[in-house]
């Protein structure tokens, strides 16, 4: 099941530039949030992503950042982006058809790791999400852990996150996060660090309707998952404070187009925080000289190389485990690149302040 809004249907939002919601639509809303324990997990999954895109529809609406652009991002967003269309939805929440065993997939059997669309779709279906497995990072390791990963069963996993977020202002802020995965970074910062609204986005539309299903919410801080490239990113200019990207950008086949693309939506003083790794020192190099040419010279750089492997060594035992298990579906050559191979070379954390030019000061002064 896709959410594409019409043309005419945002045309006609856009025609109304106050963008004021009826009360039956936010009776709807208010409805649908005092419900939610009538959906646990476990419920037929029609009848869960139903209301998950009743929410999204409701929060497309009535959202302030639609308010604070006249309407034209729900424009933009309707007629560019959806909130994932995998094969057979019950496969990416974790259930399976009765008898069905694993290994039967309806994607291909031996994917490549580095076809991204092959590998993600069937892990999604032969390794569902659950609340214990929602991370895809390498973990980080620090002593101690930070407070809102420590409780974490993928405490490590969580820790990146946690780290990479340290220092800089969440709460009530817009968030964007390219490359959101299976969601539980996303979760994690939108329950602890209180942003206004958080998006993630991601290519492979199984895992953002997974993320959807399990993990979104309309509540004081509303948190939504839609489809999107990172080198086209499908949401207009000035559009979020804070853009985050974790270990995904090895995998993107333009890397100075996406970091052209996180400039154009983040504010003229917004912040972008990325982690990734590099095969060695000399490719790291490259990849801080393309952050530096489009965004400037505020950049913090903190090498994790350590860290990484740290975490890497103190979870061995678990990571030969999901080797083991990810052999069902893949090569082992494939399953052990995709769990500890990029681990094995330099990872940094990188903290981008943007600054607003002469020009936007005194056009900001002047509005």
């Amino acid at each position: 099941m896709s959410l594409f809004l019409p043309a005419s249907s945002a045309q006609s939002v856009i025609m109304n530039p106050t963008c004021e919601v009826s009360l039956t639509l936010l009776r709807m809303l208010r409805f649908a949030n005092e419900c939610q324990p009538a959906f646990p997990l476990d419920a037929e999954p029609h009848r869960r992503q139903g209301r998950i895109l009743t929410l999204a529809c409701a929060m497309l609406l009535s959202w302030p950042l639609v308010r604070e652009h006249h309407c034209s991002w729900f424009a933009y967003a309707g007629t560019r982006t959806s909130l994932g269309s995998p094969r057979n939805h019950a496969s990416c929440i974790g259930s399976r058809a009765h008898g069905e065993k694993r290994g039967q997939l309806s994607y291909e059997r031996w994917p490549r790791v580095w076809d991204v669309h092959g590998w993600y779709g069937t892990q999604m279906e032969a390794e569902p999400p659950t609340d214990e497995d929602e991370f895809m990072n390498y973990g980080l390791f620090t002593d101690p852990l930070e407070p809102c990963a420590a409780e974490h069963y993928q405490s490590h996993m969580a820790n990146m996150y946690a780290v990479l977020a340290k220092g800089t202002q969440f709460a009530g802020r817009r968030v964007l996060e390219v490359g959101s995965g299976r969601g539980g970074g996303a979760a994690l910062l939108s329950r602890h660090r209180h942003p206004a609204l958080y998006i993630g986005m991601d290519i492979v539309a199984s895992q953002v309707a997974s993320a959807n299903y399990r993990l979104a919410n309309l509540g004081s801080r509303p948190l939504l998952f839609i489809v999107g490239d990172a080198m086209a990113i499908p949401l207009p200019d000035n559009s979020f404070d804070v853009v985050i990207n974790v270990e995904s950008s090895h995998a993107y086949s333009d890397f100075r187009g996406f970091l052209t693309e996180v400039r154009r939506v983040l504010v003229d003083n917004g912040t972008f925080l990325i982690e990734d790794f590099r095969d060695d020192d000399l490719a790291m190099e490259e990849m801080s000289g393309c952050l530096k040419d489009v965004f400037g010279d505020d950049i913090s750089a903190t090498n994790v190389t350590s860290n990484v492997k740290a975490s890497m060594d103190m979870r061995w035992d678990y990571i030969e485990q999901r080797v083991a298990r990810c052999q069902e579906f893949a090569s082992a050559d494939d399953c052990q690149a995709y769990w500890w191979g990029g681990a094995m070379g330099t990872t940094m954390m990188f903290k981008i302040q943007l600054h607003p030019s002469p020009k936007q000061k005194r056009k900001r002064k002047h509005n």
